[in-house]
């Protein structure tokens, strides 16, 4: 696919006449897919719950990310969108969101995703703080190293010709983490992604990502590697096992102070009960310096895995599931059983 035009086998949007309209449920299909519900909304596309029909009564549930109306005419916003279906769809991970295909329907882009039921990590952690409790440890542990090794496989792709395509999300936050109620924690959006092909920047000195997820190296502007997404798994796993924001600020410009100033209390000082061992982890994960930091996530991933940093205990995927339960008893059965069932999460924030 070039990173410049649309594939051949979709036509542009059209220069001139009606701008396409984002679809509602009233619509009901987008092509062969069936539009049950919208999941979720952002800067840059909407996300349905859809059926995806075919001969013989096939059904399939899906997500449908959509390209916004008024982006349509936007050469940028469309490299921008189908950049991340070509990387992500080269990705074949079980703690990935699985791309299938990409579509286009009356002047909008559409990309067929795999609908994975659960959670954010931002709602799940949201749920733990209403319910007055922390999340344990080996838990948060569980979530993260999934999610590392997701991103692992990521950071390893290659193109045709066998050359790395230095992929790297730099926006891996709580929203864009799902657990899904198998307890299976699963990467999304892409949208921010850079690769050989280029970093997906419209300026030069735009932030990319959440300013409380950064790394000093994204918050100074300088050259990123994959060890910036180590560095935001190091942050969900401080914020998730202390209970506590660790560099937002009042604003801004407070948070990004904070990035910099690197001021990272131990994880054992504010939550004893993590045990001193979790500190050596994370704050090798949160080193100001990219070279002191793990290399690679995999590299966390198994840190967390096999060193078994709390107390020798290591969560299952069969333990988070029943951590879902736990949060969320009124709706784990009915969204497994009926996907377009109220209670269901937003699958992602749709940039």
């Amino acid at each position: 696919m070039s990173n410049t035009e649309p594939p051949p086998s979709y036509p542009p949007p059209k220069e001139s006449g009606t701008m396409p309209r984002a679809p509602r449920p009233t619509d009901l299909h987008i092509g062969r897919f069936r539009i049950v519900r919208r999941l979720g909304a952002g800067g840059m596309a909407t996300v349905h719950l859809a059926v995806a029909e075919g001969d013989g009564g096939f059904e399939k549930w899906v997500a449908l990310k959509i390209c916004l109306p008024h982006l349509a005419r936007d050469p940028f916003a469309q490299r921008l969108f189908l950049e991340e279906a070509r990387i992500v769809g080269r990705i074949s991970h079980p703690n990935v969101v699985q791309v299938y295909e990409v579509g286009f329907h009356e002047g909008l882009y559409f990309i067929v995703m795999e609908y994975a039921p659960g959670r954010s990590l931002r709602h799940v952690w949201t749920r733990v703080t209403e319910l007055g409790g922390k999340m344990p440890p080996p838990i948060a542990a569980r979530i993260i190293a999934d999610a590392a090794a997701g991103l692992h496989a990521a950071h390893e792709l290659r193109d045709d010709h066998g050359a790395p395509m230095g992929v790297v999300h730099r926006d891996v936050t709580p929203h864009n983490l799902i657990v899904t109620h198998d307890g299976i924690t699963k990467v999304v959006d892409f949208g921010v992604a850079q690769s050989n092909s280029g970093p997906m920047v419209r300026d030069a000195g735009t932030f990319n990502g959440k300013m409380a997820y950064m790394s000093p190296e994204q918050a100074r502007g300088d050259v990123l590697d994959r060890r910036v997404d180590v560095h935001a798994l190091g942050i969900i796993l401080w914020e998730l096992v202390t209970g506590r924001r660790l560099f937002r600020g009042k604003n801004d410009l407070e948070t990004i102070i904070n990035v910099l100033d690197g001021n990272i209390p131990l994880p054992s000082y504010l939550a004893p009960s993590c045990g001193k061992s979790i500190d050596r982890v994370v704050m090798k994960a949160l080193s100001g310096s990219a070279s002191e930091r793990y290399s690679t996530t995999l590299e966390l991933a198994r840190s967390l895995s096999e060193e078994r940093p709390f107390g020798g205990v290591v969560a299952t995927a069969s333990d988070v599931a029943e951590y879902m339960d736990s949060l969320f008893p009124d709706e784990t059965a009915a969204t497994r059983e009926l996907p377009y069932g109220d209670a269901t999460e937003r699958q992602t924030a749709a940039r």
